[in-house]
C-alpha cells in the first residue's frame, strides 16, 4: 500500500471512530432534549439558530477558499505563501464575524417579533437564543482557518479527538438541563455556546503550538487575497443558494407552519446526518491527497482516486441509508418518546437526497481542485436557486410542508447526475464514458440492494411484533444484504481481492497476537 493510500486508510479510520461514537451519543442525547425541551422549544431553536445561519453563507464561501488554498500550498511546498494565506483568511473571517453579529442581530429581532410564528410567552426566550447564537456563530467562523490547517495537514486524529470532546460535552448538557432551575430553552442554549468556545480555545492552542505558519499577525494581504476572492466569487452563488435552500427553508417553514413541524423536519436531518457523517468522515481523508495530487501535477492520480473514492463514497452512505429507510418507524417508536407529525415521511425523502447528492459533492471537489469554478457557480446555483421561489409558492397556495422535500430531491438528482458530470467532461477533462460507468454501477447496485427489503416489506410482509425486535433483526438482515451486493455486485475484481487480502491480513495478526 503506498503512502498516501496508507494516510487516507488510517485519517478514515479515526473519522469512522468519531463518527460511531458521535452517532450513539448523538442517539441518546437527541432524544432526552427534545423531551426536556418539548417539540415546541426544539422547534424555536431550530428556527432562531436559522436566522443567524441566513448570512452563513459568507462562511461558507471563504470556508471553501480557506482549505482549497492552504492545501494547494501545502502541497506547493510555499511555506511563506502559506504562512500568509492563513493570516490573511484568518483576518477576513474576523471581519466576516464583526458583519454578522451586526447584520443578523437587527434582522433576527425583526424576524422574531414580527414574521416567524411563535407563542407570545416564549418571545423572550427566542431573543436570548439568539443573542447566544451569535456568539456561538462567530467562534464557528473564526475557527474555519484553524480547522483547514488540521484537515490540510491530515491531522485527522486531532479533528476527530474534538469532535468526540464536542459529542460528550453534550452528554454533561443532559443532566444539568436536569437539575438546574432554569428556563430550559435558555439554559440549553448557554450550554451549547460555552462548548463551541471550548472547542475554539483548544483547537487554536494546537494550532499554535504545533504549525508555524498559525503564529501570525493579523493582517490582509492584497497579493494573496486576490486569487482566493476571485476563486471565492464566484462560490458566493452556490453558497447563496445553500443558505436559502438550508436557512431560508426553516424561515418558510416557520411562516407557514408550527414549530412542531420544524422540530419534525429538524430531526429528519439530524437522522440523516448521522448517516451523511459515514461518508462524510471518508471524504475529508480523501479529498486533500484529490487537491495535492492536482497541485504536484498528478492529474490521472487524481482523476483515477476521485471516481474510486466517489464510488466508495456511493456504496457507504446506501449501506447506512437502506436500513435506515425500511426500519424508520421501529427507529423512531424506539427513539423518540413523541414523535412529531412528518417525522417519518420527511426522513425518507432526505435519504435519498443524501444519497443522489454523494455524486454531487464528490465530482465538485475534481472542480474544486481545478480552482475554474465560473462555471459550475453559475449553473448549479441557477438550478439550486429555482428551489426556493417553487417551495414558497407551493407553500403559498397550500402544499403540504412535505413538498419541500420532494423539490429538493429532484435538484439533487439532477445536479448530481447530469450537471456535474457535464462540467467534469467540459472542464477538467474527464470522459462521459469513465463518469457513467461509475454513476450506473451504483445505481444497478442500488437497485439489487432494494430488491430484498421491498419484497419482505410489502409482499411478505415481515413483522416481528417488538419495534425493538423489528429495528434489529430488519437492519441486521438488510445491512448484511447490501455488504454482500456492494462486494459481489459493486466492486471490480482487484477490489475484492483487496478487501479479503486486508481482511485475511487483520485475522492473521489477531491469531498471531492470541498464540503469544
Amino acid at each position: 500500500m503506498d503512502s498516501g493510500k496508507k494516510k487516507i486508510a488510517i485519517n478514515t479510520a479515526y473519522m469512522y471512530i468519531r463518527t460511531f461514537l458521535a452517532v450513539i451519543v448523538s442517539l441518546f442525547t437527541s432524544r432526552i432534549i427534545l423531551e426536556k425541551l418539548g417539540v415546541e422549544d426544539y422547534g424555536i431553536y431550530i428556527e432562531v439558530g436559522g436566522i443567524v445561519g441566513l448570512l452563513g453563507f459568507m462562511n461558507g464561501v471563504l470556508a471553501n477558499g480557506t482549505g482549497r488554498f492552504i492545501t494547494f500550498e501545502l502541497g506547493r511546498n510555499e511555506f511563506d505563501r502559506l504562512k500568509r494565506t492563513f493570516s490573511s483568511m484568518l483576518t477576513a473571517h474576523l471581519l466576516l464575524a464583526l458583519v454578522v453579529i451586526v447584520i443578523m442581530g437587527f434582522v433576527g429581532w425583526w424576524l422574531i417579533g414580527h414574521k416567524l410564528d411563535i407563542p407570545a410567552n416564549r418571545l423572550d426566550a427566542a431573543y436570548y437564543v439568539l443573542c447566544l447564537s451569535l456568539f456561538t456563530t462567530i467562534f464557528t467562523l473564526t475557527q474555519v482557518p484553524y480547522t483547514s490547517l488540521l484537515i490540510a495537514h491530515e491531522r485527522m486524529s486531532v479533528v476527530a479527538y474534538w469532535a468526540l470532546f464536542n459529542t460528550f460535552a453534550k452528554l454533561g448538557i443532559l443532566y444539568l438541563l436536569a437539575i438546574m432551575p432554569f428556563d430550559k430553552l435558555e439554559v440549553y442554549a448557554t450550554l451549547l455556546m460555552l462548548i463551541s468556545l471550548t472547542e475554539m480555545v483548544g483547537n487554536r492552542i494546537y494550532c499554535v503550538r504545533k504549525f508555524k505558519e498559525s503564529r501570525v499577525s493579523l493582517g490582509l494581504d492584497k497579493d494573496i487575497l486576490r486569487p482566493i476572492f476571485s476563486y471565492s466569487s464566484w462560490s458566493i452563488l452556490t453558497s447563496c443558494t445553500l443558505m436559502l435552500n438550508g436557512q431560508g427553508v426553516v424561515m418558510l417553514l416557520g411562516m407557514f407552519f408550527s414549530p412542531a413541524i420544524v422540530a419534525a423536519r429538524a430531526i429528519s436531518l439530524q437522522i440523516n446526518q448521522m448517516s451523511d457523517f459515514f461518508v462524510n468522515g471518508f471524504r475529508t481523508a480523501v479529498n486533500p491527497q484529490i487537491i495535492k495530487r492536482y497541485a504536484a501535477g498528478d492529474f490521472i492520480g487524481s482523476k483515477h482516486l476521485l471516481l474510486e473514492s466517489t464510488q466508495l463514497s456511493f456504496y457507504l452512505m446506501m449501506i447506512v441509508t437502506i436500513p435506515i429507510f425500511f426500519c424508520c418507524d421501529d427507529f423512531l417508536k424506539v427513539w423518540l418518546k413523541t414523535v412529531p407529525d412528518y417525522t417519518t415521511i420527511f426522513l425518507k425523502i432526505v435519504l435519498f437526497q443524501t444519497l443522489f447528492n454523494v455524486f454531487n459533492t464528490s465530482f465538485y471537489q475534481a472542480i474544486n481542485a481545478n480552482g475554474n469554478l465560473k462555471r459550475n457557480a453559475i449553473m448549479s446555483a441557477g438550478l439550486s436557486f429555482l428551489q426556493f421561489p417553487i417551495i414558497y409558492l407551493l407553500f403559498r397556495y397550500g402544499a403540504s410542508p412535505i413538498a419541500q422535500s420532494w423539490v429538493a430531491l429532484i435538484t439533487y438528482f439532477i445536479m448530481g447526475t447530469f450537471l456535474k458530470p457535464y462540467l467534469l467532461v467540459n472542464q477538467v477533462n474527464y470522459q462521459y464514458k469513465e463518469i457513467y460507468e461509475i454513476v450506473i454501477c451504483c445505481f444497478k447496485v442500488l437497485g439489487i440492494s432494494l430488491s430484498l427489503p421491498l419484497i419482505l416489506g410489502y409482499v411478505v410482509h415481515w413483522d416481528f411484533g417488538s419495534p425493538w425486535i423489528n429495528l434489529i433483526l430488519k437492519s441486521c438482515i438488510i445491512f448484511i444484504w447490501c455488504c454482500m451486493v456492494v462486494f459481489y455486485c459493486g466492486l471490480t475484481k482487484n477490489m475484492r481481492m483487496q478487501v479479503v487480502r486486508m481482511i485475511m491480513s487483520k485475522l492473521g495478526q489477531k491469531k498471531h497476537q492470541l498464540e503469544s
